[in-house]
C-alpha cells in the first residue's frame, strides 16, 4: 500500500507560528511551552520555552531566516544576561545565568548558506537550526521537523585561550635569524669603580729642525774643444818675401 504525501503551504507568518507553537514539544523530547510573543528589550520573541533541563529557550519562527530574526535573537539574548531576576520570577522554573545562558532556536521553512555561516561565527554557546514542513498523508495533515543545525559550545571551548601547536623541527624559512632571536637575560653583576692615579704626562721632546738644503750655483757650459784650440792657435804672420839678387 502506497501513502501519498504532499507539502501544503502556509498562509502566513501567524499561521506558522501557531502550528509550532502546538507542536514545540516534537522539536526535542522534553521541550517544553512557556510564553509566547514576549517582548524582551526592544524584541519580541515568538515562542519562549524550557528544555528538560530547565535551560530557557528563546524561539524565532519565519519562513526563512535572515539577519532580522538574528537581530532580534541578539537583542533577546543579551537582554536575558543583564536582567537574570526578571527572568526567573516572571518563570521560576527556568534556570538562567552567565554559566546557564538561555539557547537560541531558529524555526523556519528554509535557511539560506549564508544565515547557517553567520550563525556559526556569533559564538551563542547552544544553537539549534530546525526546517519547519507542514504535511499531508492520505488527508491527514502532520507537522514535522528536520534538524539542520545543533551547536553546542562547552564552557572550557569558550573560556580556555587557542593552543598553538609547535613542531620539534621548525621551518628554516620562517624561523628567525640569529641577529632577531632575543637574547637570554643576563644575570645583574656588581661593578666597583677603582680610583685609580692618573699617570704623569709624558715630557715633550723637540725634535731640531732639519737643515735647510744648501743652493749650488749651477756650472758654467764648457767651450768645446775645437773652439779652446782655434783661440789658442796663433794666426799666421805673413811672411815677406825678400828679392833675389843676380
Amino acid at each position: 500500500m502506497r501513502v501519498a504525501v504532499r507539502k501544503l503551504p502556509v498562509e502566513d507568518v501567524e499561521k506558522l507560528q501557531a502550528l509550532v507553537v502546538e507542536s514545540f514539544d516534537a522539536i526535542e523530547p522534553g521541550l517544553s511551552v512557556l510564553d509566547a510573543r514576549l517582548l524582551l528589550g526592544h524584541a519580541t520573541i515568538d515562542v519562549i520555552g524550557v528544555d528538560s533541563v530547565g535551560t530557557l529557550v528563546l524561539g524565532n519562527i519565519g519562513f526563512t531566516a535572515n539577519e532580522d530574526m538574528l537581530l532580534k535573537a541578539v537583542e533577546a539574548y543579551s537582554w536575558c544576561l543583564e536582567y537574570p531576576d526578571a527572568i526567573v520570577r516572571l518563570y521560576p522554573s527556568c534556570q538562567l545565568s552567565e554559566d546557564r545562558p538561555p539557547r537560541l532556536l531558529f524555526v523556519v521553512e528554509r535557511m539560506p548558506d549564508a544565515f547557517h555561516r553567520k550563525i556559526k561565527q556569533l559564538g551563542f554557546p547552544e544553537v539549534d537550526c530546525v526546517e519547519f514542513r507542514l504535511l499531508d498523508f492520505d488527508g491527514v495533515s502532520a507537522v514535522y521537523f528536520e534538524s539542520i543545525l545543533r551547536l553546542r559550545r562547552t564552557a572550557a571551548t569558550r573560556s580556555a585561550p587557542p593552543l598553538v601547536a609547535t613542531s620539534a623541527a621548525s621551518d628554516p624559512a620562517t624561523s628567525p635569524r640569529a641577529a632577531e632571536r632575543p637574547a637570554p637575560p643576563r644575570k645583574p653583576v656588581a661593578v666597583s669603580r677603582v680610583s685609580r692615579p692618573m699617570a704623569a704626562p709624558a715630557p715633550r721632546v723637540e725634535l731640531p729642525r732639519p737643515a735647510e738644503p744648501e743652493v749650488l750655483p749651477e756650472p758654467e757650459p764648457m767651450a768645446a774643444k775645437s773652439d779652446v784650440e782655434s783661440a789658442a792657435a796663433p794666426e799666421n804672420e805673413p811672411v815677406a818675401t825678400l828679392p833675389e839678387i843676380v
